[in-house]
């Protein structure tokens, strides 16, 4: 039983549970609910029995541990899916992983960023941006409003940012708001960038958006 298995130690046991995963499914072993140490599926990745279940594992591992071997395989791996993959996993811890500060959070994108070349990755990686009131999440998000295909996305995400009115954002609000106006092409996200603009220079704090529902 993995009862038994688990008393001869933390690798037997881990061995086990890898075995026992579905391979069609994606898995959530993390060091909070399961045995399997991140240590022993890092090394079970080139193994022919192990290495699949272990590569999916650590692509959807909950916790930031995972980051290094991640970028590893989208830096360095050959195939094209296991690389998007590990990218679309990296971008998931950095975005919801809650043993990563603000800051950490911000350099993780920043690093994946500088890999992501699809549409649907810098969506994500705004989307996280989006939700991090931090100083250097709303410089981020300006670069992408040079983007075409993603720039109403950043707008968007730098409206909604900004208009929280939190003092860690207010020495690049303004500076991100005035860039909204000057390039977005939706007028009702340009008259709100434009109202909390005003409001953030009167020195008025912007009302937080109601929440529907």
């Amino acid at each position: 039983t993995m009862a038994q298995t688990a008393a001869k130690g933390d690798n037997a046991y881990a061995e086990l549970v890898l075995k026992s995963l579905p391979k069609a499914a994606a898995v959530n072993v993390s060091p909070n609910d399961s045995p399997v140490p991140a240590a022993y599926v890092k090394s079970k990745l080139a193994d022919a029995e192990l290495g699949e279940a272990a590569t999916r594992a650590l692509l959807d591992w909950p916790e930031h541990y995972a980051i290094a071997e991640l970028s590893k395989m989208v830096a360095k791996g050959k195939d094209d899916t296991a690389k998007l993959l590990a990218l679309r996993a990296w971008i998931r811890i950095a975005d919801e992983c809650a043993g990563l500060n603000e800051k950490k959070k911000i350099e993780e994108l920043g690093k994946a960023s500088k890999l992501v070349t699809r549409v649907d990755e810098k969506r994500l990686v705004i989307g996280a941006l989006g939700r991090i009131v931090y100083t250097g999440s709303l410089p981020m998000l300006q670069t992408y409003l040079k983007d075409t295909v993603v720039m109403e996305d950043a707008a968007t995400a730098i409206v909604n940012l900004a208009g929280q009115g939190d003092k860690r954002l207010k020495q690049d609000a303004q500076s991100a708001l005035a860039d909204v106006i000057a390039t977005t092409k939706d007028a009702a996200v340009k008259a709100k960038a434009r109202k909390t603009l005003a409001d953030l220079k009167s020195g008025k704090k912007p009302k937080k958006p109601t929440k529907k529902g």
